[in-house]
């Protein structure tokens, strides 16, 4: 199939009744293929029997299916899809997301699209020139302020059930209810949101599409509860998370096929393609501020190599160049030869490194304030602890061994030390309880 730009107007047409009718096969198929899967998928969860083999068969009816749609969608020979992806977001990885599932998710989805070579870049806040996110929340402000106000409260705790029952519920009970009511509201506003947003002018002059984005319990990713776990486990543990053999196999391909800097990700799975040149000062144009053209953007040194990732980004450098003490804010010179280098205007760079300078402040304060509470408590005796209070705020399995050695040297509990950490909570634990109800 010839690309659609080196097409004649009548093969155009010939073209598009061709792609319909595909489609339209592609949805009778889809139908017939994914409600199947749906219903074998339900009699696994609805199989209360402890038999494997009706288990193994269930699932082996659901991969055949899938086999089988995959196969005829390949049949088909629709048009390949973009390659080159460039995810333009604003600074952050979002609301609930962290940046370790950003790069995962990425990953994932170039591998489930085939994508070659995929760029996320996060734009500069207070941006609107170069920042899309920031252009395409003004454009949706602009469509959800229509003089109309949005109606929040579509549903009650009373639309659940009558006021007999509510009356008969605990505390606990009437603020889950009153939770799951507001979810409901959350839900239906979204809906509203989109009716207004779809299909008014975008940012670039064309029309947005708006959508309900799904539930979580409905999310193609299901495993962000077990990726968090993973990334937050030492080489060691994350052997124990479910898992894990999945997570890193793509734990490899971002070693292999990823690039990450300040303010960027790359993926690329042709290592011979030369990467995206990133921005390079034009010092011949001082004291105005300005980037080398792209073409004429290096991608590697004078001396061959490849650039270093974040080469140039202001404030990589920055603060690269505080760590080793080499800027100060209060020398001029240096300020002003980093402005020079990196083409950054001087009040932002004071600015950074006064942030820094806090930082700093504030881990050193915590350091003294550490190790001062340390020193105070190695002084103390057991009877200058608060167990009880330790108890119940559930911090006693937090203290330092030295602390709950005290407690164990005073009540001769020594059969129940154990020189792991990890376990001697467990131990301390139900002992101290005895103690305190038993004295």
């Amino acid at each position: 199939m010839q690309p659609k730009h080196m097409l004649h107007k009548s093969q155009l047409k010939g073209l598009d009744a061709e792609l319909g009718f595909r489609f339209r096969d592609l949805k009778k198929v889809r139908g017939f293929h994914i409600n199947g899967i749906h219903e074998l998928i339900d009699k696994v969860d609805g199989d209360t029997t402890e038999n494997a083999n009706c288990l193994w068969a269930h699932l082996e009816k659901v991969n055949v299916l899938c086999k089988t749609t995959i196969t005829f969608i390949g049949s088909l020979q629709l048009p390949p899809l973009c390659d080159y992806i460039l995810q333009a977001t604003d600074a952050g990885p979002g609301v609930g997301v962290s940046n370790v599932e950003v790069k995962y998710r990425d990953v994932e989805m170039s591998r489930i699209n085939e994508w070659m070579h995929m760029n996320r870049i996060h734009r500069a806040p207070h941006d609107s020139s170069q920042n899309e996110a920031e252009r395409s929340n003004a454009a949706i402000g602009e469509a959800l302020v229509d003089g109309r106000a949005l109606k929040w409260e579509y549903f009650k705790p009373a639309d659940i059930m009558n006021e007999e029952e509510f009356k008969k519920l605990t505390v606990a009970e009437i603020k889950k209810l009153e939770a799951e009511t507001m979810e409901r509201n959350a839900w239906k506003v979204s809906e509203e949101v989109v009716s207004r947003i779809d299909g008014e002018p975008g940012p670039a002059g064309d029309c947005m599409k708006a959508f309900v984005t799904k539930k979580n319990d409905q999310q193609f990713f299901f495993n962000t509860e077990y990726l968090q776990k993973y990334a937050g486990k030492s080489e060691k543990k994350k052997v124990q998370v479910p898992g894990h053999h999945y997570f890193k196999k793509i734990d490899s391909i971002i070693a292999t096929c990823m690039s990450s800097g300040e303010m960027f990700h790359e993926y690329c799975v042709d290592q011979a393609v030369p990467p995206t040149p990133r921005p390079v000062p034009d010092i011949t144009k001082l004291p105005n501020f300005h980037y080398l053209p792209l073409e004429d953007t290096p991608i590697r040194k004078e001396n061959g190599n490849r650039r270093e990732v974040d080469d140039f980004h202001p404030r990589a450098r920055l603060r690269a160049l505080h760590k080793e003490k080499a800027i100060n804010v209060e020398d001029a010179l240096s300020v002003k030869a980093f402005c020079n280098k990196y083409i950054v205007e001087e009040n932002l760079v004071k600015s950074y490194l006064e942030h820094l300078n806090h930082l700093e402040m504030m881990n050193d304060k915590r350091k003294t304030e550490t190790r001062d509470k340390n020193l105070q408590e190695n002084n103390m005796s057991c009877e200058d602890f608060d167990w009880q209070k330790m108890f119940n705020e559930g911090t006693l399995a937090k203290q330092h061994v030295c602390i709950l050695d005290k407690y164990i040297e005073k009540y001769n509990l020594s059969a129940v030390r154990n020189k792991k950490k990890n376990r001697e909570s467990q131990c301390y634990r139900p002992s101290f309880t005895i103690c305190c109800f038993c004295k």
